[in-house]
């Protein structure tokens, strides 16, 4: 599972960049993804240990470590799912 930056507010965590655009387009932003350099970038190793979540009770983690524990928590569930916003 991976971390694609949709642009510059979400991050959407998926198999494939393919995956994570579908996703993003039928979840939040219908007209993404209509061209083909709208693919999302994955995140590398370095981006998910230096990219900080901020947790809502206050605390913080870098994207890994919260990747980690998403994925921990949704066990066999490989199915994308948003990862974070500047927005929310």
């Amino acid at each position: 599972m991976n971390v694609y930056r949709m642009n510059d507010y979400d991050w959407v965590a998926a198999t494939t960049a393919i995956e994570a655009s579908e996703f993003y387009r039928k979840a939040i932003m219908p007209e993404y993804g209509e061209e083909e350099e709208d693919l999302p970038e994955k995140l590398t190793e370095s981006e998910l240990m230096n990219l900080v979540f901020h947790h809502d009770d206050g605390h913080e983690t870098s994207f890994m470590e919260r990747l980690e524990e998403e994925l921990a928590n949704r066990g066999e569930d490989r199915s994308p799912f948003f990862f974070a916003s500047t927005e929310y």
